[in-house]
């Protein structure tokens, strides 16, 4: 009897820790991109902005949540979309910026901080019927959550040049149209960057002959803030006929011995014959990011580990009450 009353414990206990742990497991995929805040060649008086992409895995309702920045790098750093923000209902990611700004009076020196992310259960939340669509469920949910973002800025006098120019890119273009290039600019140093100078030399490939169109022209392109990647797009006048073609593009920095090179098949179409050409060619600015591949959190990965010990030490639970119950079972068919 004792046994019995030992096991139908077991079984309780093992329910309930798996009825706590299971609310939590549907923010198992809560992640935060960049993972941190890294900046190490700041100027004093420079201005910089970075963005974080909040992600989740369960968008059935909206998640309130509240941000909060502390540490010595507290008075550098503010949140442009103040300390509240919400993943809304059936979305899975929401953005928010945090702005470093670096006093001209600034120490020389490193400083540290950290962004926390938690829940805001106080938060009312109105779907797009005007109705309160924060329930009891995403309330209970979303007090089980806490983010951090370890942040670290250096603070140096050294003004530092430092980029890359990658993935020069062309796209089908029409017969007489412009030839249409797009890079990348990835920024490292702690000044804004820009190539000024772009030489292409086109080869027609059916006939070899060289320097159809040369173009050496001064780049005009927008700055690239420090610490920031950014794909530019570009159009260069050309009265190319249909065919394919060599395309010999140098894109470079006179002022800073900054230059790429890169050879292309430049594929010019007939007139009116690019309605099913391939999709243009995304050249919104985009933030350097951390891999997401870091975006599990501890709190989250915890959970979940948690939540199956639970599920396992259940199952263990009632394979060691199934074994005791049918050795029970023999011994009274044999007294019997």
């Amino acid at each position: 009897m004792y046994m019995v009353y030992f096991l139908k414990q077991l079984f309780f206990v093992s329910i309930s820790i798996a009825c706590m742990c299971y609310p939590t497991l549907a923010l198992a995929g809560i992640g935060i991109s960049p993972s941190q805040l890294k900046q190490d060649r700041l100027l004093s008086g420079s201005t910089t902005i970075t963005e974080f992409t909040l992600s989740r895995s369960d968008a059935d309702t909206a998640l309130p949540l509240q941000l909060r920045v502390t540490g010595s790098a507290a008075s550098l750093l503010s949140i442009q979309e103040g300390n509240f923000v919400t993943i809304a209902a059936q979305e899975k990611t929401t953005t928010f910026h945090i702005i470093t700004n670096i006093p001209t009076n600034t120490v020389y020196g490193i400083y540290s901080a950290a962004i926390s992310i938690v829940s805001d259960p106080h938060a009312v939340v109105f779907d797009e019927t005007g109705q309160n669509s924060t329930t009891a469920k995403s309330s209970t949910v979303a007090t089980e959550l806490q983010l951090s973002i370890p942040v670290i800025l250096t603070v140096q006098e050294k003004e530092i040049t430092e980029y890359t120019i990658s993935d020069i890119l062309s796209q089908p273009i029409e017969a007489q149209q412009p030839i249409i290039l797009s890079f990348t600019v990835q920024n490292a140093g702690n000044l804004p960057a820009r190539p000024d100078m772009l030489n292409i030399r086109i080869t027609n490939l059916e006939d070899g002959a060289e320097q159809i169109l040369l173009y050496n022209e001064p780049l005009l392109i927008d700055e690239v803030a420090p610490f920031h990647d950014q794909t530019q797009r570009i159009a260069i006048p050309s009265t190319l006929a249909m065919g394919q073609y060599r395309a010999d593009v140098t894109i470079s920095d006179t002022k800073h011995n900054v230059s790429a090179h890169r050879t292309l098949v430049l594929e010019v179409l007939a007139a009116g014959s690019l309605y099913s050409a391939t999709a243009p060619i995304d050249v919104q600015p985009e933030m350097y990011a951390a891999s997401s591949d870091k975006h599990l959190t501890g709190v989250s990965k915890y959970t979940m580990i948690a939540f199956f010990i639970a599920v396992f030490f259940l199952i263990g639970v009632l394979a060691i009450g199934l074994f005791h119950y049918h050795k029970q079972q023999q011994k009274q068919r044999k007294d019997s």
